[in-house]
C-alpha cells in the first residue's frame, strides 16, 4: 500500500467517524430533549396527584365531621327515647 493510499483510507476513516460523531451527538440531543420532556411531565403529575390527593384528603375530613355529626345526633336521640322509656 502507498503512501497516497494509506492518507485515502485514514481520510475515509476519520470521515466516517466525523459522520459516526454528528449521528451520536443528533441521538444524543434527540434523547436530551426527550428526558427533559418526559421530566416535565412526570413533574405535571405529580403536582396533579398532589392535589387531587389534597382534594380527596379535604373530602374525607367533610366525610368524616359529617359522621360525627351524625353520631352526635343519634346519641341525643338515644338519650331522648331513653329518658321517655324512663318516664313510662
Amino acid at each position: 500500500m502507498t503512501v497516497d493510499e494509506r492518507i485515502e483510507k485514514l481520510t475515509q476513516t476519520l470521515e466516517a467517524v466525523a459522520l459516526r460523531h454528528e449521528s451520536l451527538a443528533q441521538a444524543l440531543d434527540l434523547v436530551t430533549r426527550r428526558h427533559e420532556s418526559l421530566a416535565h411531565s412526570v413533574e405535571l403529575l405529580s403536582t396533579f396527584h398532589q392535589e387531587g390527593f389534597a382534594q380527596v384528603t379535604r373530602n374525607f375530613e367533610t366525610v368524616l365531621d359529617s359522621i360525627k355529626r351524625l353520631e352526635n345526633i343519634a346519641r341525643s336521640h338515644e338519650q331522648r327515647i331513653s329518658g321517655l322509656e324512663g318516664q313510662r
